[in-house]
């Protein structure tokens, strides 16, 4: 399957993660997690729509971590940055930096960051955790190679339709992501570690 033909998923979830997302709060932007508390952001032109942008569902893939298929989110360390932020909240209500893009001349400098595993989230404004909504995951096109999932913004969407959750997902790219060599095998890194998309899907789950 190339990544072309599934570019939008659209699955109706046992939801793990995203209940909690959903759930009431006396101010509708903050929403408590379990392990940590995210403050989104509400649209100047749209009242129906509250987004957390650039919430992480896996460990930041760096160092040894660099070629390796991702690991589950460390909700302790995640912890830990809620108690040292402002209010004991994290802010999630901008857009994060892209993933590292690559061109036909490899990776281009400057463009993105590799600490980059992290989802946006478009819910209803008074969706609760009993609403039992539809799952949109949208995962960007653009060869394996470029991709910015904010060029993407879905908060329109939940206005014309608002009885759907929409996640779009931040991946790896290029050889950061997609780098398949037998000798990276083993000690180096894994194959294909840019599939950072499953572990995604597992999140939402």
């Amino acid at each position: 399957m190339t990544f072309s033909t599934f570019f939008t998923w659209l699955s109706f979830l046992s939801l793990n993660h995203l209940p909690r997302i959903l759930s009431p709060s006396p101010v509708p932007t903050i929403v408590d997690v379990g392990y940590a508390k995210y403050l989104g952001t509400r649209f100047p032109d749209n009242d129906y729509t509250v987004a957390f942008l650039g919430v992480p569902y896996a460990e930041p893939p760096l160092n040894d971590w660099r070629f390796r298929a991702p690991i589950p989110l460390n909700t302790t360390r995640v912890s830990h940055e809620a108690r040292k932020a402002k209010n004991g909240v994290i802010d999630v209500s901008f857009y994060p930096n892209f993933c590292l893009q690559g061109g036909r001349d490899g990776l281009v400098g400057g463009a993105g960051t590799e600490d980059c595993l992290k989802v946006n989230i478009y819910k209803p404004l008074n969706a609760t955790t009993t609403s039992a909504l539809p799952v949109l995951v949208f995962f960007h096109g653009g060869g394996y190679i470029f991709g910015n999932p904010r060029n993407f913004p879905f908060d329109h969407w939940i206005k014309q339709s608002p009885n759907i959750v929409i996640v779009s997902v931040y991946y790896r790219l290029n050889s950061l992501g997609f780098l398949a060599h037998p000798e990276l095998v083993g000690h180096l890194g894994d194959m294909n570690a840019g599939f950072s998309t499953s572990r995604g899907m597992r999140w939402v789950r």
